[in-house]
């Protein structure tokens, strides 16, 4: 069953609802799926990058800035 979510970057996009149906726990699906590069700043900080390599590789297009 198609549903539709609000995407901070992209507005409202149609998806697809859960596909498993439980009487006692619902699924509620609350936000569309993330655009690429969308995460990529927080993984590299976990990972121990500083933000001024982060800077440096977005700039050399090594990764991409969500």
């Amino acid at each position: 069953m198609p549903a539709a979510v609000s995407h901070a970057r992209l507005g409202v996009v149609r998806t697809l609802g859960f596909p498993v149906r439980l009487d006692l726990t619902p699924a509620d699906i609350s936000r569309g799926a993330p655009v690429f590069g969308e995460h990529t700043r927080d993984v590299m900080v976990e990972l121990g990058y500083e933000e001024k390599e982060i800077a440096r590789l977005v700039n050399e297009s090594v990764i991409c800035r969500g």
